[in-house]
């Protein structure tokens, strides 16, 4: 995906993309490995990179589809022309989490949520997925 937008006298875009790959399947059930790499290119004194990845288990219940896993994100970001004083020039880190999620198939859409847990944050999520072919 690419995006763009000004703020101010600046340009900012963002980029990014990525892969899903199927490491196992038995059944209704598999293992993921999913990757994201995104780019977001700011004014001329800020730029910032991430890698999201993942490892989900899907399970298909009897009831409703359960995927359940861990990842981790990756960021780098450089900014430039600021004092030492006040905002090191890179702020690297890493944050490692584990998630649980539901799927609903409603005609050719997928429906989800999932939630991840991180041990200083919960994030929740609300998906709405389909294939266009």
């Amino acid at each position: 995906s690419i995006s763009g937008f000004n703020s101010g006298k600046n340009m900012v875009q963002v980029s990014s993309y990525g892969f899903d790959l199927m490491l196992n399947k038995e059944g209704n059930n598999s293992t993921d490995l999913s990757m994201n790499f995104g780019y977001l290119d700011g004014p001329s004194n800020f730029r910032c990179r991430t890698i999201h990845s993942r490892i989900i288990k899907k399970v298909e219940t009897r009831f409703v589809p359960i995927n359940f896993g861990f990842g981790v994100n990756l960021f780098s970001a450089h900014i430039s022309l600021v004092s030492e004083d006040e905002i090191p020039s890179t702020i690297e880190g890493q944050t490692n989490f584990v998630f649980i999620g539901f799927n609903w198939p409603i005609n050719r859409w997928m429906v989800g949520t999932q939630i991840h847990f991180h041990p200083n944050t919960v994030f929740f999520s609300f998906d709405v997925l389909t294939s266009f072919r």
